[in-house]
């Protein structure tokens, strides 16, 4: 990955806008370059989020700011965090809960940990394989904090994710075992204290 630099940035913004009929100022490539200067973008991600953005029927046609480009990639800069943390919370969950428990991170994550074959799958996935499930954790937890997926599909299956044992005394008519919460950004606010077991 190469950093992107001054030149590279211009040159590109520059062609774009000739391309789209637009003009872009001075004023605006410095203060834009500065932005995506201090967030240490890199060429391939320029180019990526410059294509989408070049690729997208609304936003297209004129020249992008750095919210639009950050769009185009699929998010926003404060998702990154989130998708950080939740990771984080899913990594402590294996140690503290395991596959055993039925777990409940938020319905954004859960939804991600589904897309990854669910809570079995990802306790059990191979340790010398975990970087494969992070990144595809990753991708699909994006995808869901951005909103390019609906509310039905995230409350679809169900609002946390069933551990060995409930599955185990579902089908027993036994009841369901002590939830384990591990909220994630806005989901931890909604919870009162002391609900974090």
């Amino acid at each position: 990955m190469t950093l992107l630099d001054a030149d590279y940035f211009i040159d590109r913004l520059t062609v774009f806008a000739e391309a789209a009929g637009r003009e872009v100022s001075s004023p605006q490539l410095v203060a834009m370059w500065k932005l995506i200067e201090h967030a240490g973008w890199t060429r391939e991600r320029f180019d990526r989020a410059l294509w989408a953005h070049t690729n997208d029927p609304e936003r297209g046609r004129w020249v992008p700011t750095l919210a639009d480009l950050i769009a185009a990639e699929g998010g926003r800069e404060d998702n990154q965090a989130l998708v950080l943390e939740a990771w984080g919370k899913v990594n402590q969950a294996m140690r503290q809960a395991g596959r055993y428990a039925s777990v409940d991170f938020g319905r954004e994550t859960n939804a991600a940990i589904r897309d990854c074959g669910g809570w079995l799958a990802v306790c059990t996935f191979p340790v010398e394989k975990i970087g494969i499930l992070e990144a595809t954790f990753r991708r699909s937890l994006t995808t869901y904090l951005a909103g390019r997926v609906g509310q039905q599909h995230l409350d679809h299956h169900g609002r946390y994710l069933a551990g060995q044992v409930e599955l185990h005394n579902t089908g027993k008519g036994l009841p369901p075992p002590p939830l384990h919460r591990f909220p994630v950004g806005i989901e931890q606010r909604a919870l009162g204290p002391g609900e974090n077991t």
